[in-house]
């Protein structure tokens, strides 16, 4: 095949109808694909990052919300339920790890598109 100028990246091979070749910019791969197979790239799905994402969110809001403080030990500002100092902490450090989780899970299912 004649060198071309043209954009590096997948073309259907002349010499194989169906199949398609890789130009490097300077020259054409000797492997050749089934065209079908050069167009698939597996792609992630978004949903359960943002799952991961949401429910990292909701697990630091309910920390915070029911976080151990005198005022509710005392039922100054009227929330009689709150949570131990252990199990606060328990609650933030595994949301931060979901959260984190999501957030890694999403970079790579868009990096791989």
């Amino acid at each position: 095949m004649a060198t071309e100028e043209r954009v590096p990246g997948w073309y259907d091979d002349p010499r194989e109808p169906g199949a398609r070749r890789y130009w490097t910019g300077e020259e054409w791969t000797t492997p050749v694909i089934a065209a079908e197979t050069a167009e698939r790239r597996p792609r992630g799905r978004v949903w359960p990052s943002a799952f991961w994402m949401i429910a990292g969110a909701i697990g630091l809001w309910f920390a915070e919300t029911y976080k151990p403080s005198a005022s509710n030990e005392l039922g100054i500002n009227g929330n009689s339920f709150y949570l131990k100092s252990s199990t606060d902490h328990l609650i933030v450090i595994v949301s931060i790890i979901v959260l984190v989780l999501g957030v890694v899970r999403l970079l790579v299912v868009l990096n791989s598109r």
